[in-house]
């Protein structure tokens, strides 16, 4: 197999990526979360993640029979000689770009976790103040307060 062709295939599955980490910021930025949708967006990734990886090995191999490290300026060295540089290029800007939906995705999960342990905590609170109490001769007693609107 020829770098230029598993730059090429490493190309098309990082387009099918990018289009699900798309999908995925879409889903996550909406008022409420499709947990099934996003459950199956993780379940079509998966596959993707494993086939680059197979793919990152052949084209390591590959530059290493050349004679070439795995280190960008090697790879890029390496495309120039298998006249494949274009593809390397267009590639790695579409790898640029996955890598950052996927930060940027990994920000949205880790906004919408702390948000839900906030809540969380203030609805362990509500409770708290509202659950019954009992005095000293067994009488129960439950206090009715009001949630501050600026929580």
């Amino acid at each position: 197999m020829s770098l230029s062709s598993v730059v090429q295939q490493q190309h098309k599955l990082l387009e099918k990526l990018k289009q699900l980490l798309e999908h995925e910021q879409q889903l996550l930025s909406q008022g409420s979360i499709d947990g099934e949708a996003l459950t199956q967006v993780a379940a079509d990734k998966t596959p993707l993640y494993e086939q680059l990886e197979g793919l990152e090995h052949q084209r390591d191999e590959l530059a290493q029979q050349a004679g070439f490290s795995n280190s960008p300026r090697d790879m890029h060295a390496f495309a120039v000689q298998e006249n494949a540089v274009n593809d390397w290029n267009a590639m790695r800007l579409v790898a640029q770009r996955v890598a950052q939906l996927n930060r940027l995705n990994g920000e949205l999960i880790d906004h919408r976790l702390r948000h839900n342990q906030q809540m969380l905590n203030l609805l362990r609170e509500s409770s708290a103040e509202h659950a019954p109490t009992y005095s000293s001769s067994g009488s129960q007693s439950a206090k009715v307060q009001r949630l501050s609107s600026k929580a």
